[in-house]
């Protein structure tokens, strides 16, 4: 099979994929191949996907190698060192805003305002009397502001803040800082166009036109199989690859781009890096960090010193991926989860759908087992190093069966199989506080009330003519 490095075009790679999909079903069911069907797949799913010794993987060895932390722990020089490295701009933010949100059922999250919340939330309580979802805040007490601009803004706000902070020396512009500031938004098929717009639109907020970089996540076909030989299928549905496949695309030529009107055409103009230029650009940063658009957190705090400073810690010490664990919840959540494999000698991260029998996806008392869960807020110090493993090295295939089709998923945190990486856990505890299912709508609505109540954010808001 060709490595990746030679695959630079999303044909070849979706050839690719294919390929290798096709070797893995050769593996598991041999010479009886040319006679599955998809739906036998379906049945094998979890056997196919099962991460291998799983069986002989300890979640409690864990414990042995997590490197538990507090606040207390960095000190005030790795603090400077930090904010040197947020203010200089050596740091990319990657915002992960393309997912569909099937669970939740609303579409593109990064479009969501609150009336849009409010609205599914009222309909789903007509719909089911006896499962009232709370709505704590009308939605015109909330500044009518996308989820996804309100993470953007939110960003820009906490930067300019720092810049100006007294505590920084010698004193620095806040505009001069945003224009270093390099951020990557993955957006989807469906809604870019729009969402790319209203940023230029925007002005991109006070950021630099040229470091503003998005990538459009495309869609991939199912595919079925004949005679044992996969094929992508027309008939089938277009969808998503999972996080994973976020991160392999970015490789690829043609995908990565900043965006500008076309000061002759007035049109929309996009202008594409190439790989090569990409791994440039990474290579003079010091981390990357990669938020999914719907963490609630990040509506009142986008930046966290604390876990900047940590990330470039561990990445003096040889580490290219730091992982943030924390404690199952009640009631228990499927996701990546992190257990100790013998065999390599590392603690990995498994999506709880790779379980096989030994973590059950939709079996809550199996769920509950699960000592540590993946926050999915990942820091990849130096990020060059992940660039070049994403460039070279597979990551896993896991296989599902939707609709009658095959998918091809690789979750995001599964890049921890090729870089060293750091699981951290920090004291207290922190939970996961997202946007996933429609319960999580009324706290969502109580941080955009946060985030609205923070001193000068209104203000600020409609300086950049958000409201």
């Amino acid at each position: 099979m060709a490595s990746l490095a030679n695959v630079r075009t999303m044909n070849g790679y979706r050839a690719w994929n294919l390929a290798r999909s096709q070797a893995a079903l050769r593996k598991h069911y041999g010479r009886r191949l040319k006679d599955v069907t998809i739906a036998d797949i379906g049945k094998d799913q979890v056997a196919l996907r099962a991460y291998p010794g799983l069986d002989t993987c300890d979640m409690a060895q864990v414990e042995d190698h997590i490197i538990r932390t507090t606040v207390d722990s960095i000190t005030p020089a790795e603090l400077e060192a930090a904010e040197r490295v947020k203010l200089g701009g050596e740091e990319i933010v990657e915002d992960a805003a393309a997912g569909e949100a099937t669970r939740l059922g609303l579409g593109t999250k990064y479009l969501l305002t609150p009336e849009r919340i409010v609205q599914a939330v009222l309909l789903h309580n007509l719909r089911n009397p006896g499962k009232i979802i709370p709505i704590p805040v009308a939605p015109t007490d909330l500044a009518s502001i996308s989820l996804g601009v309100r993470h953007k803004a939110q960003y820009v706000f906490d930067l300019m803040n720092l810049a100006a902070s007294p505590t920084v020396s010698p004193a620095l512009n806040p505009s001069e800082v945003l224009k270093d500031q390099v951020t990557l938004t993955i957006v989807n098929e469906e809604t870019s166009l729009g969402i790319i717009r209203e940023l230029v639109r925007l002005n991109h907020l006070g950021l630099s036109p040229e470091n503003t970089l998005f990538m459009v996540q495309e869609k991939g076909l199912g595919i079925s199989i004949e005679d044992g030989q996969l094929h992508y299928d027309p008939t089938s549905d277009f969808k998503l690859w999972n996080h994973g496949d976020m991160k392999m695309q970015q490789t690829l030529a043609k995908k990565v781009f900043w965006a500008r009107i076309n000061p002759k055409k007035g049109e929309l103009e996009r202008i594409y890096l190439s790989p090569e230029e990409l791994e440039i650009r990474l290579a003079g940063m010091k981390n990357l960090i990669s938020y999914p658009i719907e963490d609630l957190d990040y509506l009142t705090g986008s930046i966290n010193m604390h876990n900047l400073a940590l990330a470039l810690r561990l990445g003096t010490e040889g580490y290219h991926m730091t992982m943030e664990a924390v404690a199952q919840q009640d009631p228990p959540q499927k996701g990546g989860f992190f257990t100790f494999d013998p065999t390599t000698g590392k603690v990995v991260c498994i999506e709880s759908d790779c379980g096989g029998t030994v973590v059950v996806n939709d079996d809550p008392a199996s769920l509950a087992r699960i000592a540590y869960l993946n926050k999915n807020f990942n820091n990849f110090p130096f990020p060059a190093h992940a660039f070049k493993a994403l460039s070279n090295q597979e990551m896993p295939d896991h296989l599902t069966v939707k609709g009658g089709h095959l998918y091809t998923q690789t979750p995001q945190g599964d890049q921890n199989f090729n870089l060293p990486t750091a699981v951290i856990m920090w004291e207290p505890v922190q939970s996961i506080r997202n946007l996933k299912q429609l319960p999580h709508c009324a706290p969502t609505l109580l941080d955009m009330l946060k985030q609205d109540q923070q001193p000068g954010f209104l203000d600020f808001a409609r300086s950049l003519n958000l409201i």
